[in-house]
């Protein structure tokens, strides 16, 4: 076996926090579902279709970032760029925050 084989501290650390990440993140998919479609379209039921239409796309964003942030986690780690697997952990986090202000600013603006 060469040194290679072996994995480093820095290896190790990036594996741990990309299992932590995927099961959180895998624990609240299928809630993010319910959480984000149903919480906005019951509070306003005079909304256009538009809105409406505007609003479901913003919700389903959500899991869709839950998908695409642990796909990225595993990418980045085979790929031994461990910077890029704390980045990519940060991304469904990122992008719930922005889904959440958008449907905000949305609900501020239109209802």
């Amino acid at each position: 076996m060469t040194p290679d084989d072996f994995p480093t501290p820095e290896d190790k650390q990036a594996r741990l926090t990309g299992l932590i990440a995927t099961g959180i993140y895998l624990a609240l998919f299928f809630p993010s579902f319910y959480i984000f479609m149903l919480a906005g379209l019951f509070e306003h039921p005079e909304m256009s279709g538009t809105i409406g239409v505007i609003l479901v796309f913003l919700s389903a964003a959500c899991p869709l970032s839950i998908v695409a942030g642990i796909g990225l986690i595993w990418n980045r780690y085979f790929r031994k760029d461990y910077k890029g697997v704390y980045i990519s952990c940060t991304i469904p986090i990122i992008a719930t925050i922005i889904i959440v202000v958008l449907m905000k600013l949305i609900e501020w603006l239109f209802l």
